[in-house]
C-alpha cells in the first residue's frame, strides 16, 4: 500500500490454497483455520510467508515462498511459527515446535519439563536455505541449560514440594522472534557479533542473545517487559522492543520501550507523556515492530486491532495511521449489493518497501 491507504500490490496467499494437504499437523478445519503471521519481502518481489493455526496442534504450521505473482514455490511443514528473519546470505531462521516425550530432564538437575496434554513443546530455531531446505537446528532448551540458565526456562508448578520438581507448562518458552545480527548492527556493539540470534521468549518475560557459532546464550534480561514481542536492535547496545502488557492502562497498556543491554536499564519510547490518553495502545497478544532504513521511524502493529501506527522514535509523535479495513460486503451475501460492509483484518506484519529493485504497478520504492 502507499501513505494513502491504497493498494499498489497483492499476492494471493490464501491458506486453503497451499495447506490442504497437511500430514503432520492435527486438528479441526485444517486449512479453513491457518493465517499468515510473518513475512519477508524479497528483490524481485517474492515472498517469504509463516502460517500459523487455530485449534490445531501444534499451532505452528510451517513456512512457504511465493514468487511476485504469487505462484507457490515451495512450502516446508515444519511447524514454523510467529516471525523470522532472513540473513544476509538468503539463510532462513525460524522460530519452530518440536514435540518432545515427556517427563523431559533439563541437563542432570532435579528439575522436569512436563505436560498435561502428553507432549512437550520445545522452542527450536531453524535454519533453512533459500531452498527451504533444513541445514541446522538450535534446540533452546540445550541452548539455556548448557549455558547454565535453567532458571529462566523453569518454572515450578508441582502441588507440592518433592522431587522432582515438575513444570507442567506445556509451552514453557513460546519464542516469538528470531533476529539475525548483521555485519553492520555488530560494528556498534560491545556485545554483539555478526551471526548473533537475537530473540524473545513471551513465556519467561525474557530477550535473549545467542552465541551465532556455540548458540550458547551470551546476554539475557528477564522481568523488564511483559509477555513482549518484536525485539530490534538499534544501536549502540541497545534494543527497541514492544512491551505487550507493561504499559499504562490508561493509555492502553501497551508500550514500545528502549532497553540499554549494558546496564539493562530501561526507557519508554512510546506512548509518551503529551500522547493523547484515548491512544488505546493496546496489543495484549501478537504485536509487530518495523525500523525504517536509519531507525528513526517505526511501524507498528496492533494486531488484533487491525491497526497500526507509525511513530517517529525521537519526539514519540505519530506520523501516520493505517486501518486494515476491508469490503467484506461480497461475503455477506444477505446484504444488498449498494450497502457497503467493511471488516477490520489482523495486522500481523507491517513493513517498509525499502528495497531498491522492487517496483510493482508503478510505486517507487521507499514510499510504502
Amino acid at each position: 500500500i502507499n501513505r494513502q491507504g491504497e493498494i499498489v500490490h497483492t499476492w494471493d496467499i490464501g491458506p486453503e490454497l497451499i495447506w490442504g494437504d497437511l500430514e503432520q499437523v492435527a486438528g479441526m478445519d485444517l486449512a479453513e483455520n491457518a493465517y499468515s503471521v510473518g513475512a519477508h519481502l524479497y528483490e524481485d518481489g517474492g515472498l517469504l510467508v509463516v502460517y500459523q493455526g487455530r485449534n490445531t496442534f501444534p499451532y505452528g504450521l510451517g513456512v512457504a515462498r511465493f514468487d511476485r505473482d504469487s505462484k507457490l514455490l515451495w512450502k516446508k511443514e515444519n511447524f514454523a511459527h510467529h516471525w523470522f528473519t532472513v540473513d544476509d546470505n538468503g539463510f532462513i531462521y525460524l522460530p519452530a515446535f518440536r514435540a518432545i516425550q515427556i517427563p523431559y530432564p533439563l541437563g542432570e538437575s532435579h528439575l522436569q519439563m512436563s505436560c498435561p496434554k502428553g507432549k512437550l513443546h520445545e522452542d527450536v530455531i531453524l535454519v533453512l536455505d533459500a531452498n527451504g531446505n533444513e541445514i541446522d537446528s538450535i534446540p533452546i532448551f540445550d541452548a539455556f541449560v548448557k549455558s547454565g540458565y535453567s532458571g529462566a526456562i523453569f518454572e515450578h508448578k508441582h502441588p507440592d514440594w518433592g522431587l522432582p520438581l515438575v513444570d507442567s507448562e506445556c509451552d514453557p518458552t513460546h519464542i516469538n522472534d528470531v533476529r539475525v545480527i548483521s555485519a553492520e548492527q555488530a560494528a556498534d556493539s560491545a556485545l554483539l557479533n555478526k551471526g548473533d540470534l537475537l530473540i524473545s521468549l513471551r513465556s519467561t518475560n525474557a530477550v535473549a542473545v545467542l552465541d551465532g557459532k556455540t548458540h550458547l546464550v551470551k546476554w539475557l534480561s528477564t522481568g523488564r517487559t511483559v509477555q513482549q514481542h518484536s525485539p530490534r536492535y538499534i544501536g549502540n547496545d541497545q534494543l527497541l522492543i514492544f512491551d505487550n502488557l507493561g504499559g499504562n492502562v490508561g493509555q492502553g497498556g501497551s508500550r514500545i520501550v528502549k532497553l540499554d543491554m549494558l546496564d539493562d536499564s530501561v526507557e519508554v519510547v512510546f506512548p509518551g507523556e503529551n500522547t493523547p490518553g484515548d491512544i488505546d495502545f493496546l496489543s495484549a497478544t501478537a504485536g509487530h515492530i518495523a525500523l525504517n532504513a536509519d531507525n528513526t521511524r517505526a511501524l507498528v502493529s496492533l494486531t488484533r486491532q487491525g491497526r497500526a501506527l507509525e511513530i517517529d522514535l525521537a519526539s514519540g509523535e505519530v506520523l501516520w495511521e493505517y486501518i486494515n479495513a476491508h469490503d467484506i460486503t461480497g461475503l455477506l451475501p444477505d446484504r444488498p449489493a449498494d450497502e457497503k460492509v467493511f471488516g477490520r483484518f489482523a495486522t500481523q506484519t507491517l513493513a517498509y518497501v525499502d528495497k531498491p529493485a522492487f517496483e510493482l504497478n508503478g510505486g517507487k520504492a521507499g514510499s510504502r
